[in-house]
């Protein structure tokens, strides 16, 4: 009998891909993350009856990037619950108020991952990002949501990592940055950003 770590299929979503959907979202970056991180542990496969939704894919007009229903049911599913349990406020006051409420992330995940009956993993209490505590994680198999403070280019936003490279002596995440549907490698050194690791248990086969 061995343990084997469960298949991750990296999802980039971006915040602006569902900026107009429904009823329109202010300050996303939160539910944006959070539809990445359910999708990459098969969220898709498992969608909620209360958000589905049908429509035929389309073209985001920025980019041209083709919108998945799949993507915006969980996006949805991950938005509206938030919304209800208040855990995002969908509103964007001078500039400063609204979106994710950042003492609740980690409640949030642990919701939304009730809601899509995803009970191979959890979230674990949020640690200020490291090198160590980031090698560590992505060694056990774990995903990394990141959440940024005052970064030059990013301001505040949350992130999802998938994985690690050192390149120069210095290390990078391989992460999905909200902002582009690739995988963006962004050193370390550099994120102010506090970390919660959610870890996958392994499967076990026999």
């Amino acid at each position: 009998m061995r343990k084997m770590q469960r298949k991750i299929e990296e999802a980039y979503c971006t915040s602006a891909q569902f900026e107009y959907a429904e009823q329109g979202f202010d300050r996303n970056w939160g539910p944006a993350a959070i539809t990445n991180l359910m999708i990459a542990l098969g969220a898709e496969r498992r969608l909620v009856k209360p958000v589905d939704r049908t429509g035929l894919e389309r073209g985001n007009a920025d980019n041209f990037y083709p919108i998945r229903v799949a993507d915006e049911k969980v996006y949805m599913a991950v938005a509206m619950l938030g919304e209800r349990e208040l855990m995002y406020i969908n509103a964007d006051i001078f500039g400063r108020f609204g979106g994710t409420v950042p003492f609740r992330v980690r409640s949030y995940i642990r919701a939304c991952l009730r809601a899509f009956r995803i009970e191979d993993a959890y979230p674990l209490a949020a640690t200020r990002l490291t090198e160590e505590n980031a090698l560590e994680a992505l060694g056990r198999g774990s995903l990394l949501y990141l959440m940024l403070h005052h970064h030059p280019l990013y301001g505040n936003n949350h992130m999802v990592a998938y994985g690690a490279a050192e390149r120069d002596g210095r290390l990078y995440l391989r992460v999905a940055d909200g902002w582009h549907h690739l995988p963006v490698w962004l050193p370390l050194e550099e994120l102010d950003a506090a970390m919660i690791e959610v870890a996958i248990q392994r499967e076990t086969l026999r």
